[in-house]
């Protein structure tokens, strides 16, 4: 399950809060693909820089 838009997070994570870090998972996992396919990415908002961030550090 690939999470593309930060709609789609933004209401699920307003739905039900358990799945939360699920769905920050899966769109963590999905920028990493992309990043790896494009090379670098420039964040659209402070969720997707908040998440970038945490994989350049790894």
């Amino acid at each position: 399950m690939i999470i593309t838009t930060l709609k789609e997070i933004k209401k699920n994570v307003l739905k039900d809060r358990d799945t939360k870090e699920k769905i920050l998972k899966e769109y963590e996992k999905y920028l990493a693909t992309k990043n790896l396919k494009k090379g670098r990415v420039r964040p659209r908002d402070p969720v997707e820089a908040e998440i970038l961030a945490k994989l350049a550090k790894k």
